[in-house]
């Protein structure tokens, strides 16, 4: 299945064999397993997106030895036989494999907003640990954040999106680019995928973060903005309820403490809803790509037929999730 690690793979991390191996739903660029070792041991196991490469290895280890001296709990990368961290398949696709966390996944508390407000101080702290780290990642993700970049695209594709309502869509996202943009901070190196489902839970808490592939040094209202709006997006077609504005306020209230911030509180959250409406945005005329593309996005089987299905629904839920954003009360009905 393609879902599952080739014979080759498992061989070069796994001289001894498996018993088992599962994919882990959630994630919507790299495919992740759970192997199960022959003696029960359990590990992680992740084909990467064709975007990644080897350089990210030195970075996950400068970055997993700097945060455990801080007393962070970092996964450990692990070694295939021949001693690296990635090695590619018969395909050509780059494997990795890390050591397993005991915990609960932080994708079974999507929706919840008492668990984002943990998830606020929780990337408060990480912000405050980071910002004394004087590192420059090697490997950096393509466009990242790239608005410009993206509209042109859209624009050069667009009449090519397959329904007259996302089409529509698209000049609205393209005409609201103009208006919204995220206050320059002074950078840092942040997550760069701070919803969630990227962080692990022990006794209804998050603890640390995973999936650090978006590491990068950049203004840090980024991942304050993609944290709330991946929460609004899950709120909307997870919890199945309406959102607002001042549910969101105790998120940034519980950053902006752990973060130790200084500044005007009611300007940072401004700031940050502001960053937020504009990865929205970003995150939604890249859905509006891909499905002209149909190269990018990873989805759920099990939720759509396919990713074309999958990227039209993402277009419009960021769509619902900006309007939040800027005040305006929303639902998942789409």
């Amino acid at each position: 299945m393609a879902d599952l690690a080739p014979p080759e793979i498992l061989k070069a991390y796994f001289p001894d064999g498996i018993n088992s191996q599962a994919k882990i739903p959630g994630g919507e660029i790299n495919t992740t397993l759970l192997i199960t070792k022959r003696g029960g041991e359990k590990t992680i196991l992740q084909r990467l997106s064709r975007i990644y490469d080897v350089s990210m290895s030195e970075d996950y280890e400068a970055l997993a030895t700097y945060l455990r001296d801080k007393g962070w709990e970092i996964a450990t990368a692990l070694e295939a036989d021949s001693g690296s961290n990635y090695i590619s398949d018969n395909s050509g696709r780059l494997w990795r494999s890390f050591s397993y966390i005991e915990s609960v996944a932080g994708s079974k508390f999507e929706g919840d907003l008492e668990a984002s407000e943990r998830l606020g101080g929780l990337l408060g702290k990480l912000h405050a640990a980071l910002a004394t780290f004087n590192y420059q990642p090697k490997f950096r993700v393509p466009h990242f954040q790239d608005t410009d970049y993206y509209v042109s695209k859209l624009k050069t594709i667009r009449t090519k999106i397959p329904d007259p309502i996302s089409r529509e869509l698209a000049t609205k996202m393209m005409a609201l680019s103009n208006e919204i943009t995220i206050v320059n901070k002074p950078e840092q190196l942040i997550h760069g995928d701070t919803r969630i489902g990227n962080t692990l839970f022990r006794q209804g808490k998050p603890f640390t973060f995973i999936d650090w592939d978006g590491l990068k040094t950049a203004n840090p209202l980024i991942d304050v903005g993609d944290m709330l709006q991946s929460t609004v997006g899950e709120v909307i077609t997870k919890g199945k309820k309406s959102c607002s504005l001042a549910q969101l306020y105790p998120i940034l209230e519980a950053y902006y403490r752990e973060a130790g911030i200084t500044g005007d509180k009611q300007a940072f959250m401004t700031e940050s809803l502001n960053a937020a409406q504009a990865i929205a945005l970003n995150l939604g005329i890249r859905h509006l790509i891909d499905s002209v593309e149909d190269c990018y996005f990873l989805w759920d089987t099990n939720l759509f037929e396919s990713r074309l299905a999958f990227n039209l629904f993402g277009a419009r839920r960021q769509w619902q999730v900006q309007k939040v954003l800027r005040g305006k009360r929303s639902t998942q009905n789409f």
